[in-house]
């Protein structure tokens, strides 16, 4: 007796998501096009609001230690300066690159980074924070020869300054 029936109510319909290899490879594209601009406000937008992670690889190893965090900030403001003085260009090929890591799938893109004396390959990280998709890391690839004395030659936009090490 203390059931009482009760008119079915309409479901909400579900909000639709974009497939998560589908939204890296929109992501990708973005990025491509932001860096073929020279576009570093839009670089930015396509970032975490507070830091990228950054990585190395040397002839190919990751050593699992050291790296970098870079404030999106200063990586952009700093992207900005090698943009406008034309020392820097950057190649994204939004080719999708998947690599399974403890099960998951990661998504990358490789790009190439020309400075007048190196281009250095580096590749971007993507992954979903929440509700959007952002390059959130990156490993840089370098030769043995370009590390001397445990030195690993980030430059600007990755480090603050003109040097190398």
């Amino acid at each position: 007796r203390t059931f009482v029936v009760v008119d079915p109510a309409p479901f909400p319909t579900p909000t639709a998501t974009t497939p998560p290899r589908e939204a890296a490879r929109q992501l990708a594209e973005a990025l491509a096009r932001a860096f073929a601009a020279q576009d570093a406000d839009a670089v930015a937008r396509l970032m975490p609001e507070c830091w990228i992670g950054g990585a190395y690889a040397i002839d190919g190893t990751v050593p699992g230690q050291g790296g970098l965090n870079r404030s999106v900030f200063l990586f952009t403001q700093a992207l900005r300066e090698r943009f406008a003085r034309g020392d820097l260009t950057v190649t994204v090929d939004p080719t999708l690159q998947v690599q399974v890591d403890r099960g998951e799938e990661r998504f990358f893109v490789r790009s190439e980074w020309k400075e007048p004396d190196r281009t250095i390959r580096i590749d971007l990280f993507l992954e979903q924070r929440v509700d959007r998709w952002l390059w959130s890391g990156t490993v840089h690839h370098y030769r043995s020869a370009d590390v001397t004395s445990g030195c690993v030659p980030f430059r600007s936009p990755w480090v603050s300054g003109s040097g190398s090490c």
